[in-house]
């Protein structure tokens, strides 16, 4: 993995939350989370701040780290398919479980997302039979790596799979990095092959998932 060149002093943050569940992850595939934290100059102790917030500098090491002493080569989007098992129990899902419908509770995690990260966003556009999920980087100058992208994309599956009962599966996925040799991961986490080497990180959602009920016992069982 390719450690990205970041803009001084850009002032984009992660969440402590989203940095605790990356390390959870890392933990359950065998990364020794205290080496992380060193490489990247973290101490444990400022995990116990929920409400704290970590620089982008910081979260990208962690990031790359878990990524390089995971050796796992689709490593964003197997933790983006693991996303909803680590957090769950967090009052985001609380929230969710009583929206009406699939298409507010991702409405609503869309919004989250943006607390968690704010140097990326999800933007929801609306189409006839599809709404399209569009990502973009807010920090100027910073592209979205793979990794972050298919991460971010393979949340969404998992959660359009469990609001959905396991019905919901995205159009298309299009990408904007090259295809990498093997995407059976990609075809299995996603539900379809992604078309790579696009000028936008977006998927297309059916309107039938979205004006779908949540279905309760699904998130009740994460």
């Amino acid at each position: 993995m390719t450690r990205r060149t970041l803009p001084s002093e850009s002032g984009a943050t992660a969440s402590m939350d989203l940095t605790k569940i990356l390390l959870l992850y890392a933990s359950g595939v065998g990364v020794d989370t205290s080496r992380v934290l060193q490489s990247a100059g973290l101490a444990s102790s400022a995990l116990e701040d929920a409400e704290a917030r970590v620089s982008l500098g910081t979260f990208d090491a962690i990031w790359e780290a878990v990524g390089q002493q995971s050796g796992d080569a689709n490593f964003g989007l197997r933790f983006g398919e693991s996303f909803p098992a680590f957090a769950a129990g967090h009052i985001l899902f609380t929230v969710m479980m009583n929206c009406e419908t699939v298409g507010k509770a991702l409405e609503t995690f869309f919004r989250y997302h943006d607390l968690m990260a704010d140097f990326v966003s999800a933007e929801m556009i609306a189409h006839d039979v599809y709404v399209k999920v569009r990502l973009r980087s807010v920090v100027d100058g910073l592209p979205l790596q793979r990794h972050h992208s298919e991460g971010i994309f393979g949340i969404i599956c998992s959660l359009l799979r469990l609001l959905t009962g396991g019905a919901g599966t995205p159009i298309e996925v299009r990408f904007t990095h090259r295809r990498p040799e093997d995407v059976s991961e990609h075809h299995r986490v996603l539900g379809s092959v992604p078309r790579f080497g696009q000028t936008q990180n977006e998927l297309m959602i059916r309107r039938e998932h979205l004006d779908a009920p949540v279905l309760l016992l699904s998130l009740i069982h994460i």
